[in-house]
């Protein structure tokens, strides 16, 4: 299990399966008061929109860590721990 864990943080994953990629993503929708569209998001993180929509969001949609509304993508701040 070790091994494992030693994997996961030199590969940049917290122990919630978080990469630095997507607490960057996060960080984005954290401090932004209103709905975010991807070409924001990128602008704001320099992650490109092909990336944040087919390998981040993907993920943080299943685990319901993220909504996308008509609005833009918010934070799920009750499932994050940031209420």
């Amino acid at each position: 299990m070790e091994d494992v864990k030693e994997a996961m943080k030199i590969r940049g994953v917290n122990t919630s399966g978080l990469t630095d990629v997507d607490r960057q993503y996060l960080r984005a929708l954290n401090n932004s008061d209103i709905p975010l569209g991807v070409g924001t998001i990128s602008a704001t993180t320099g992650i490109d929109k092909v990336t944040i929509e087919d390998t981040i969001e993907p993920w943080l949609l299943q685990n319901d860590i993220i909504k996308k509304t008509p609005r833009g993508r918010i934070l799920n701040r009750k499932k994050v721990g940031m209420t």
